[in-house]
């Protein structure tokens, strides 16, 4: 029965979250409990990267071992209903607002819009390796033919484009820009950086009437 659940690794998913989420209905015999079928619902139904599942005989019990996921910033993607809300660990996995309650909520100033499946590895690239733009990262914007940009404090918009094959090259044009270029140049609404060729960098300013 549900008492015979024990829980380790959380301190916000309790056995009555492992219950709802096992889809599975108690009480039950304990070997009619598939330990694989119960780690794939977990892992769907959970924001947990990885779960250890044992059945102990004596006393008869279930424990399960969670690893949370820990979201580090906010984001939204476009379902079949419009915006969805959700959050994003560092390496890019999607959590539904709806989740919020069971993980400690992200602290970063930095929003990921229009999150896809096929960008998820590249979002969690530039996650990783944002301190080294030279500039602090408010924004990532994945369009919807599957280009990215960012946005920073030095720039409304930089261009990437859709590989992230010249990200290295990328990233050392950001910094090499943000910290050469004067401030009152690229620190104005409408400054967009285009780096989809690193080697040949376009810096567009809006013309002031």
């Amino acid at each position: 029965n549900s008492a015979q659940i024990h829980v380790k690794g959380s301190n916000k998913i309790d056995r009555s979250t492992i219950i709802i989420a096992s889809e599975f209905k108690f009480p039950r015999p304990l070997f009619t409990i598939n330990p694989k079928k119960l780690e794939i619902n977990l892992l769907r139904n959970l924001p947990i990267k990885n779960v250890q599942i044992r059945r102990l005989l004596i006393p008869p019990s279930l424990e399960i071992e969670l690893t949370e996921r820990k979201p580090i910033v906010y984001a939204d993607r476009r379902g079949p209903k419009g915006k969805e809300l959700g959050m994003l660990d560092i390496y890019g996995y999607w959590m539904p607002i709806s989740m919020s309650s069971l993980i400690e909520l992200p602290k970063k100033d930095i929003y990921v819009e229009g999150w896809m499946p096929i960008k998820k590895e590249w979002v969690s690239i530039i996650l990783q390796n944002k301190e080294k733009l030279g500039s602090p990262l408010k924004r990532i914007i994945v369009n919807p033919n599957s280009e990215l940009s960012l946005k920073t404090e030095d720039f409304d918009l930089i261009h990437l484009g859709s590989s992230n094959n010249n990200f290295n090259a990328q990233i050392k044009a950001i910094r090499q820009l943000s910290k050469n270029l004067p401030s009152d140049l690229v620190r104005q609404n409408g400054a967009i950086l285009d780096l989809k060729d690193p080697s040949k960098p376009e810096l567009q300013i809006p013309k002031i009437p």
